[in-house]
């Protein structure tokens, strides 16, 4: 894997260098902030980079904010070196987008450790990818199936039109009848056309967030984007159980069961509740980490809020069965 590393000063520049590559990795080195966000474009660009702090031109802070300011096309993990060892100096880090930071001078077995949970948040957010891209399909098969129903039902009313035109010497009462059913099969098909957007809006502006709970259940560590979802601070669940989130009992049962019955779970529906205590549905996307010797250490995953999407899922189907039943009831 690639590893970026902008670094000014040429003496732990060259340390963490010949550290890096002697774990195996392909690393590309920088001295200063500019140089580093030029190697980070492209398609084969580093997706995990170690940035100073402290650099001329642009400053490792300033760079974590503009990568993040940016729809690059990978998510790149970055993780901050700093002498600076004040708790504000971390936080202000953190919140700038930074995924872990670092003590100077660096401990190759942290560096190496850090490094390694680098690569399983970069190996989930492939799979998550590899998810939407999935979600992506069957929603166009799915769009497909509303233009062709939304065909059909224009060339319904257009027939029904030229039979109206056809039939002006029928009764009054027949004439209001028709024209009312043409109304509610206009009604319908803005309905479906509605549905099918609102669908479509919630896909594409969803918010991950990304976990992890030690065997106690206890959070070791969770996105700042949780604020988003669930109203929370990172700072407010790291160390709390995963039962704060979850809405009653049984929905944190029945996620730890399909966990221990699977080794994983994917797009698992479980019912979460906000900071204010109100009801949010989530889907959860999950495996076990386990030691050399099958040991759990770990549960590692992301979730995201499908609430209203869970909404406008009942809203099609309650629309199309109404739909439905009209047609049979024309048939």
């Amino acid at each position: 894997m690639k590893v970026l590393i902008a670094e000014d000063e040429p003496v732990s520049r060259r340390i963490l260098e010949k550290t890096l590559t002697s774990l195996g990795y392909e690393v590309v080195v920088t001295s200063d902030g500019t140089a580093a966000w030029e190697a980070l474009q492209g398609e084969d660009s580093p997706q995990i980079a170690i940035l100073d702090w402290m650099m001329p031109e642009m400053d490792g802070l300033q760079l974590t904010r503009k990568i993040r300011s940016q729809k690059l096309p990978r998510y790149i993990f970055i993780i901050m070196v700093t002498a600076k060892n004040r708790k504000q100096d971390i936080i202000e880090g953190m919140f700038g987008g930074a995924d872990d930071c670092l003590m100077k001078p660096l401990d190759p077995e942290e560096l190496y450790g850090r490094m390694r949970a680098g690569e399983r948040i970069i190996q989930l957010e492939q799979k998550l990818a590899q998810h939407n891209h999935m979600l992506s399909l069957k929603l166009d098969e799915a769009n497909q199936d509303v233009y062709q129903l939304v065909s059909t039902l224009e060339q319904r009313v257009e027939a029904r039109t030229l039979e109206l035109a056809e039939a002006r010497d029928q009764t009054r009462k027949t004439n209001e009848e028709l024209e009312n059913e043409i109304v509610e099969r206009r009604r319908l098909y803005e309905a479906l056309e509605e549905t099918e957007k609102k669908y479509r809006t919630i896909f594409e502006n969803v918010q991950d967030v990304f976990f992890q709970i030690d065997f106690n259940k206890k959070i070791n560590e969770i996105s700042p984007s949780i604020a988003g979802c669930l109203g929370y601070t990172r700072q407010e669940l790291i160390g709390e159980p995963l039962a704060k989130l979850c809405y009653a009992t049984k929905d944190c049962e029945n996620l730890h069961g399909g966990l221990r019955r699977y080794g994983e779970v994917v797009d698992f529906e479980v019912r979460f509740k906000n900071k204010n205590g109100d009801l949010v549905y989530v889907s959860v996307n999950s495996r076990i980490t386990a030691d050399s010797e099958g040991n759990h250490i770990s549960t590692e995953g992301s979730f995201r809020d499908v609430t209203e999407r869970r909404r406008a899922r009942s809203e099609e189907r309650r629309v199309g069965k109404e739909c439905r039943a009209r047609w049979s009831a024309d048939q």
